[in-house]
């Protein structure tokens, strides 16, 4: 696993954290597990549609994301 600096998107509360990937998924949204989402801390695909549509304008089911899993260090 790379190790990576994280950081928090613009316009929220500051924050950054160094991690260790340990797993990476391209997919498109509609296709992200419910375990992902709740990991993430989201709910539904509606939950990070408006979410991060405050960053990515646009988003919806067929967009394509990232899923990313690391562990603090």
């Amino acid at each position: 696993g790379e190790k990576v600096l994280l950081c928090s998107p613009p316009g929220g509360a500051a924050w950054s954290a160094m991690v260790k990937l340990t797993s990476v998924k391209h997919c498109q949204l509609k296709d992200v597990s419910t375990q992902d989402l709740n990991d993430g801390g989201m709910n539904t695909l509606e939950d990070v549609i408006r979410d991060s549509g405050r960053i990515y304008d646009g988003m919806n089911e067929e967009s394509l994301v990232t899923v990313f899993r690391w562990k603090l260090i």
